[in-house]
């Protein structure tokens, strides 16, 4: 069993598990695996690894019962400031007390605009700011 920070694909599991069945086998291998990771895998694949492919096997030795691979740490959950939010809510602020809606138009807080349409007042059909 491995650990991966990414997504293999089905012909690097099977490339990996072909390492690993030859790992149990082969003693000279597996010291290279150990020792030399990426050298021991561009001999089995006949071409070198990428230069930013990053690949540590390790040895479970006969102390240990169980060998456990943490998973990647996850950073707690940040708050969004007061200015994020309001970057990321439906408008953006033009001036005081003023705002600016997903239609573009530009208008103070206690006016009523049907987002459907954009209109400002939707009780008149066809009617408002934007005429449509």
């Amino acid at each position: 069993m491995y650990h991966s920070t990414r997504n293999a694909s089905t012909e690097e599991q099977n490339a990996l598990n072909d390492v690993m069945e030859r790992a149990t086998t082969d003693l000279g291998f597996r010291e290279r695996l150990l020792n030399e990771p990426r050298a021991a895998l561009a001999e089995m694949a006949g071409q070198a690894l990428p230069e930013d492919f990053v690949i540590r096997f390790i040895e479970k030795d006969e102390n240990t019962d169980v060998l456990v691979v943490l998973p990647d740490l996850v950073p707690e959950t940040v708050e969004l400031s007061d200015a994020e939010l309001q970057a990321v809510a439906g408008g953006a602020e033009a001036e005081e007390g003023c705002w600016v809606n997903s239609c573009g138009q530009q208008g103070a807080s206690d006016i009523d605009i049907d987002i459907n349409t954009c209109d400002t007042d939707p009780e008149e059909p066809g009617g408002g700011s934007s005429g449509g």
